[in-house]
């Protein structure tokens, strides 16, 4: 019977634990920001900031003010206790446990999840993050990579730089972009006008663009792999890079979409760039918006499932039920 009642108390605390733990935001009349608890809907944090992020790993971001002429971030815990003051004029995410801040005056460095300043404010940019082991800053104008320990381990020579993804890092360098991996080396050649980061394994790229009042004009697009190898040719006006296995191009002004081989499989019929997610790509057609799904059939958007510890789970079936069946959504 002790074991039985035992048993039941720490089923109640590991419930009562788990709501702790995934809390629901929610915004009042006035567009403030609070937290309430899953289960029971009592509010955990009164309604008090302009913004609230999504959990990760046990801590939200949350703003103070317009975000555009003034707004100050920091870092909630699910239980609405502020673990990191609202002091900082901008805040990325944290990854591999360190999260890129801009203090009052405008200096970029790194703060850990107790927010204690690990890389100094001395930087120009830093709000990228670290990815495998190096981030990408800006110092005097021009960006180089360091480690967590704040030494430089790729010189700072590039006009731009962008984290390390599958093994490549699109930098700009003598006003064209190529990629380098982790020791600098470069795999492809820095020779195109413009280029996206890979994405399912292809990089859209530009060759013949010209800058034009900060906007790449003209030019054709086309993708390469990650040896640099041509795979789509440049026939494309513009291009968006691939997304569940299609990418939207632009041809004469009309926007189809295209799948690894370059082959069209949803002809060019639209009027702008989309991609697709969640199965269902956002449209435009003689002036109505509307959604497709992978077959170019109209189709109603997504009725996307994310948990409050930002895991995408799938689509709600007409009758409510979530797909990796955990039950059902109201």
């Amino acid at each position: 019977m002790y074991k039985k009642i035992l048993l039941i108390i720490c089923f109640f605390f590991l419930v009562t634990l788990l709501h702790a733990q995934n809390p629901v935001i929610f915004k009042d009349a006035n567009n403030k920001y609070g937290l309430k608890d899953q289960a029971t809907a009592a509010i955990i944090l009164q309604p008090k900031y302009d913004y609230i992020n999504k959990f990760e790993d046990g801590m939200a971001r949350v703003m103070l003010g317009d975000g555009i002429s003034s707004h100050f971030y920091g870092f909630i815990n699910t239980k609405g206790q502020e673990i990191i003051p609202v002091q900082y004029y901008n805040a990325g995410g944290f990854d591999e446990g360190l999260c890129p801040v801009q203090n009052k005056d405008g200096k970029n460095g790194f703060i850990d999840k107790a927010g204690k300043t690990i890389i100094p404010f001395m930087y120009e940019f830093s709000g990228l993050g670290f990815h495998d082991g190096i981030a990408a800053v800006k110092l005097n104008g021009k960006m180089g990579y360091i480690e967590k320990n704040n030494k430089a381990v790729l010189p700072f020579i590039y006009e731009d730089a962008r984290s390390i993804r599958d093994g490549l890092a699109l930098v700009k360098l003598n006003g064209k972009y190529g990629f380098i991996n982790k020791t600098g080396k470069q795999v492809i050649a820095a020779t195109h006008d413009y280029a996206y980061e890979f994405s399912e394994g292809l990089a859209v790229v530009n060759k013949g663009g010209v800058y034009e009042n900060l906007f790449l004009k003209g030019g054709k697009w086309g993708f390469i792999d990650k040896t640099g190898k041509q795979v789509i040719p440049f026939l494309y006006d513009n291009a968006n890079p691939f997304s569940e296995g299609l990418a939207c191009v632009m041809q004469n002004k009309k926007a189809g979409f295209i799948d690894k081989t370059g082959k069209l499989v949803i002809p060019m019929i639209y009027e702008t760039l989309s991609s697709f997610q969640y199965g269902k790509a956002s449209v435009t057609q003689s002036g109505q918006h509307f959604y497709i799904d992978k077959t170019g059939k109209q189709a109603p958007p997504s009725k996307k499932v994310i948990f409050t510890n930002g895991t995408y789970i799938g689509e709600v079936g007409s009758d409510g039920t979530t797909p990796n069946g955990n039950g059902k959504m109201n």
